[in-house]
Protein backbone atom coordinates (compact mmCIF):
# COMPACT_ATOMS: atom_id res chain seq x y z
CA UNK A 1 0.00 0.00 0.00
CA UNK A 2 2.76 2.33 0.79
CA UNK A 3 4.17 2.90 -2.85
CA UNK A 4 0.32 3.78 -4.14
CA UNK A 5 -1.09 5.70 -0.54
CA UNK A 6 -1.85 8.64 -2.58
CA UNK A 7 -3.81 7.39 -5.46
CA UNK A 8 -6.12 5.71 -2.40
CA UNK A 9 -9.61 6.52 -2.76
CA UNK A 10 -11.74 4.53 -0.22
CA UNK A 11 -9.66 2.65 2.84
CA UNK A 12 -11.67 -0.42 4.87
CA UNK A 13 -10.16 -1.47 7.80
CA UNK A 14 -11.74 -4.52 9.33
CA UNK A 15 -9.00 -6.91 11.04
CA UNK A 16 -8.57 -6.18 14.65
CA UNK A 17 -4.67 -4.92 15.62
CA UNK A 18 -4.13 -4.09 12.39
CA UNK A 19 -2.62 -0.64 13.21
CA UNK A 20 -0.32 -2.72 15.57
CA UNK A 21 1.12 -4.68 12.19
CA UNK A 22 0.77 -2.06 9.71
CA UNK A 23 0.84 1.43 10.78
CA UNK A 24 -0.39 3.10 8.30
CA UNK A 25 0.18 7.03 7.34
CA UNK A 26 -2.79 8.61 6.75
CA UNK A 27 -2.01 11.96 6.36
CA UNK A 28 -0.37 11.02 3.19
CA UNK A 29 -3.69 9.70 1.60
CA UNK A 30 -4.54 12.70 -0.06
CA UNK A 31 -6.87 11.27 -2.44
CA UNK A 32 -8.80 9.23 0.36
CA UNK A 33 -12.42 9.93 0.35
CA UNK A 34 -13.76 6.96 2.20
CA UNK A 35 -12.71 5.21 5.19
CA UNK A 36 -14.73 3.06 6.80
CA UNK A 37 -12.88 1.98 10.50
CA UNK A 38 -14.50 -1.43 11.30
CA UNK A 39 -13.14 -3.98 14.50
CA UNK A 40 -10.46 -1.45 15.54
CA UNK A 41 -9.64 -1.06 19.45
CA UNK A 42 -11.72 2.15 20.05
CA UNK A 43 -8.28 3.63 22.19
CA UNK A 44 -6.68 3.75 18.59
CA UNK A 45 -9.46 5.97 17.16
CA UNK A 46 -8.67 9.08 18.81
CA UNK A 47 -4.85 9.30 17.02
CA UNK A 48 -6.28 7.54 13.70
CA UNK A 49 -8.95 10.91 14.00
CA UNK A 50 -6.07 13.21 14.38
CA UNK A 51 -4.18 11.99 11.55
CA UNK A 52 -7.02 12.36 9.11
CA UNK A 53 -7.43 16.00 9.90
CA UNK A 54 -5.38 17.28 6.56
CA UNK A 55 -7.02 15.35 3.87
CA UNK A 56 -8.87 17.62 1.49
CA UNK A 57 -10.95 14.69 0.41
CA UNK A 58 -12.07 12.94 2.84
CA UNK A 59 -15.68 12.94 2.58
CA UNK A 60 -17.29 9.70 4.22
CA UNK A 61 -16.43 8.35 7.48
CA UNK A 62 -17.87 4.81 9.31
CA UNK A 63 -16.88 3.88 12.88
CA UNK A 64 -17.58 0.56 14.42
CA UNK A 65 -15.08 -0.33 17.13
CA UNK A 66 -14.34 -3.91 18.51
CA UNK A 67 -14.69 -2.85 22.08
CA UNK A 68 -16.79 -0.32 24.67
CA UNK A 69 -15.82 3.27 23.94
CA UNK A 70 -15.26 5.10 27.54
CA UNK A 71 -15.68 8.70 26.38
CA UNK A 72 -18.34 8.99 23.19
CA UNK A 73 -18.21 12.65 22.97
CA UNK A 74 -14.27 13.13 22.86
CA UNK A 75 -14.22 11.04 19.64
CA UNK A 76 -17.11 13.38 18.28
CA UNK A 77 -14.85 16.45 19.20
CA UNK A 78 -12.16 14.78 17.22
CA UNK A 79 -14.79 13.86 13.65
CA UNK A 80 -16.09 17.11 13.62
CA UNK A 81 -12.38 18.90 12.95
CA UNK A 82 -12.32 17.10 10.00
CA UNK A 83 -12.36 19.99 7.47
CA UNK A 84 -14.78 18.72 4.49
CA UNK A 85 -16.61 15.56 5.90
CA UNK A 86 -20.08 15.12 4.47
CA UNK A 87 -21.23 11.30 5.87
CA UNK A 88 -20.60 10.36 8.93
CA UNK A 89 -21.84 6.39 10.26
CA UNK A 90 -20.75 5.66 14.08
CA UNK A 91 -21.49 2.53 15.83
CA UNK A 92 -20.30 2.28 19.51
CA UNK A 93 -21.23 0.61 23.27
CA UNK A 94 -20.45 3.07 25.80
CA UNK A 95 -18.76 1.43 28.52
CA UNK A 96 -18.85 4.15 30.29
CA UNK A 97 -20.01 8.38 31.66
CA UNK A 98 -18.62 10.19 29.06
CA UNK A 99 -17.53 13.79 29.75
CA UNK A 100 -20.05 16.34 28.64
CA UNK A 101 -19.74 17.30 25.23
CA UNK A 102 -19.89 21.67 25.11
CA UNK A 103 -22.03 23.65 23.71
CA UNK A 104 -20.52 24.45 19.98
CA UNK A 105 -19.75 28.80 20.30
CA UNK A 106 -17.07 29.84 18.57
CA UNK A 107 -15.82 26.56 17.17
CA UNK A 108 -15.64 25.92 13.04
CA UNK A 109 -18.50 23.86 12.71
CA UNK A 110 -18.76 20.47 10.96
CA UNK A 111 -19.19 20.34 7.14
CA UNK A 112 -21.19 16.98 7.62
CA UNK A 113 -24.51 16.38 5.85
CA UNK A 114 -25.35 13.28 6.85
CA UNK A 115 -25.02 11.81 10.70
CA UNK A 116 -26.45 8.39 11.72
CA UNK A 117 -25.48 7.88 15.63
CA UNK A 118 -26.08 4.60 16.57
CA UNK A 119 -25.90 4.23 19.96
CA UNK A 120 -28.05 5.31 22.64
CA UNK A 121 -27.92 9.22 22.89
CA UNK A 122 -29.60 11.26 25.86
CA UNK A 123 -31.37 14.15 25.13
CA UNK A 124 -28.83 17.02 25.82
CA UNK A 125 -26.28 14.98 24.30
CA UNK A 126 -28.24 15.11 20.83
CA UNK A 127 -28.76 18.52 21.85
CA UNK A 128 -25.15 19.61 22.11
CA UNK A 129 -24.27 17.11 19.20
CA UNK A 130 -26.12 19.13 16.93
CA UNK A 131 -25.07 22.72 17.70
CA UNK A 132 -21.52 20.96 15.65
CA UNK A 133 -24.04 20.65 12.67
CA UNK A 134 -25.48 23.40 11.30
CA UNK A 135 -25.38 21.67 7.79
CA UNK A 136 -27.00 18.97 8.60
CA UNK A 137 -29.80 17.43 6.16
CA UNK A 138 -30.33 13.98 7.23
CA UNK A 139 -30.18 12.62 10.75
CA UNK A 140 -30.45 8.96 12.60
CA UNK A 141 -30.33 8.46 15.98
CA UNK A 142 -31.10 6.35 19.00
CA UNK A 143 -32.71 8.24 21.90
CA UNK A 144 -32.54 7.04 25.02
CA UNK A 145 -34.22 8.67 28.63
CA UNK A 146 -33.09 9.09 31.97
CA UNK A 147 -34.91 10.13 35.34
CA UNK A 148 -33.69 13.75 34.68
CA UNK A 149 -34.58 14.69 31.64
CA UNK A 150 -37.86 16.34 32.39
CA UNK A 151 -35.20 19.13 34.49
CA UNK A 152 -33.49 19.35 31.20
CA UNK A 153 -33.34 22.56 28.81
CA UNK A 154 -33.61 21.94 25.00
CA UNK A 155 -31.71 25.24 23.44
CA UNK A 156 -32.83 26.59 20.46
CA UNK A 157 -30.73 25.25 17.60
CA UNK A 158 -30.85 26.72 13.95
CA UNK A 159 -31.01 23.61 11.54
CA UNK A 160 -32.56 25.12 8.54
CA UNK A 161 -31.33 22.66 6.25
CA UNK A 162 -32.23 19.14 8.54
CA UNK A 163 -35.20 17.37 6.12
CA UNK A 164 -34.94 14.07 7.10
CA UNK A 165 -35.22 12.86 10.69
CA UNK A 166 -35.13 9.11 11.66
CA UNK A 167 -35.65 9.00 15.78
CA UNK A 168 -35.20 5.42 17.30
CA UNK A 169 -36.71 6.28 21.07
CA UNK A 170 -37.12 4.13 24.57
CA UNK A 171 -38.80 5.30 27.25
CA UNK A 172 -39.27 8.92 25.97
CA UNK A 173 -42.38 10.99 26.94
CA UNK A 174 -44.17 13.03 24.48
CA UNK A 175 -43.38 16.52 25.96
CA UNK A 176 -39.88 15.82 25.54
CA UNK A 177 -40.90 14.87 21.92
CA UNK A 178 -42.32 18.13 21.29
CA UNK A 179 -40.03 20.12 22.70
CA UNK A 180 -37.07 18.68 20.27
CA UNK A 181 -39.40 19.22 17.41
CA UNK A 182 -39.93 23.25 18.55
CA UNK A 183 -36.74 23.72 18.99
CA UNK A 184 -34.76 21.27 17.01
CA UNK A 185 -36.32 19.37 13.94
CA UNK A 186 -39.59 22.13 12.63
CA UNK A 187 -38.28 22.32 8.99
CA UNK A 188 -38.57 18.29 8.79
CA UNK A 189 -40.39 16.98 5.56
CA UNK A 190 -39.99 13.15 6.18
CA UNK A 191 -39.87 12.25 9.81
CA UNK A 192 -39.74 8.59 10.78
CA UNK A 193 -40.20 7.00 14.35
CA UNK A 194 -39.23 3.51 15.95
CA UNK A 195 -40.66 2.78 19.09
CA UNK A 196 -41.49 -0.36 21.03
CA UNK A 197 -43.54 2.22 23.96
CA UNK A 198 -46.85 2.07 21.98
CA UNK A 199 -49.03 3.35 24.63
CA UNK A 200 -47.24 6.57 24.92
CA UNK A 201 -47.43 7.51 21.56
CA UNK A 202 -51.24 6.41 20.54
CA UNK A 203 -52.92 9.57 20.79
CA UNK A 204 -53.88 10.45 17.46
CA UNK A 205 -54.76 14.07 18.90
CA UNK A 206 -51.52 14.87 19.95
CA UNK A 207 -49.42 14.05 17.29
CA UNK A 208 -51.96 16.11 15.01
CA UNK A 209 -51.57 18.90 16.79
CA UNK A 210 -48.28 18.79 16.76
CA UNK A 211 -47.73 18.40 13.37
CA UNK A 212 -49.83 21.30 12.41
CA UNK A 213 -48.12 23.40 14.89
CA UNK A 214 -44.42 22.84 14.45
CA UNK A 215 -44.06 20.68 11.15
CA UNK A 216 -45.46 22.87 8.44
CA UNK A 217 -43.56 21.02 6.16
CA UNK A 218 -43.86 17.51 6.94
CA UNK A 219 -44.64 15.18 3.84
CA UNK A 220 -43.85 11.58 5.08
CA UNK A 221 -44.63 10.67 8.93
CA UNK A 222 -44.03 6.98 9.56
CA UNK A 223 -44.40 4.82 12.67
CA UNK A 224 -42.93 1.46 13.32
CA UNK A 225 -43.72 -0.37 16.39
CA UNK A 226 -41.68 -2.68 17.93
CA UNK A 227 -44.71 -4.26 19.50
CA UNK A 228 -47.16 -7.30 19.97
CA UNK A 229 -50.26 -4.74 21.17
CA UNK A 230 -50.06 -2.11 18.53
CA UNK A 231 -52.34 1.19 19.93
CA UNK A 232 -52.77 2.75 16.48
CA UNK A 233 -55.69 1.61 15.26
CA UNK A 234 -57.10 5.25 15.05
CA UNK A 235 -55.16 5.75 12.12
CA UNK A 236 -57.75 3.92 10.40
CA UNK A 237 -60.18 6.70 10.58
CA UNK A 238 -57.02 9.47 9.09
CA UNK A 239 -57.12 7.13 6.15
CA UNK A 240 -53.56 5.79 6.87
CA UNK A 241 -52.32 2.31 5.92
CA UNK A 242 -50.65 -0.20 8.38
CA UNK A 243 -48.40 -2.79 7.71
CA UNK A 244 -47.89 -6.06 9.64
CA UNK A 245 -44.91 -8.49 8.83
CA UNK A 246 -46.52 -11.24 10.89
CA UNK A 247 -42.83 -12.86 9.92
CA UNK A 248 -41.04 -10.75 12.43
CA UNK A 249 -40.86 -11.38 16.60
CA UNK A 250 -41.78 -9.33 17.79
CA UNK A 251 -45.06 -7.92 15.02
CA UNK A 252 -43.41 -5.10 13.35
CA UNK A 253 -46.01 -2.57 11.96
CA UNK A 254 -45.53 0.69 9.80
CA UNK A 255 -48.02 3.19 9.06
CA UNK A 256 -47.72 5.35 5.92
CA UNK A 257 -50.25 7.86 4.41
CA UNK A 258 -52.08 6.89 1.65
CA UNK A 259 -50.98 9.88 -0.20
Amino acid sequence: MIPYQNRITLLRLSIPFITDLFPLPYGNMVRLQTLILQNIESNRLTNILGELSPLPCLYSLVIIPMDSVSNSNSLYERIFRLPVLKYCNVTLIEGGRSEPLPFAMNTKASSIETCLINHPCCVDQLNALLSYLPQIRRLSCHISSRRNDHQIRIQLIELKYLTHLSLTMADLSFDRIELLIRNLFSRLQVFKIVTSDSLSYSDTNQWERLISFYLANLRVFQVKLLSNQPRYLLWFNRQWRCEALESCSPTFLSIQSLR
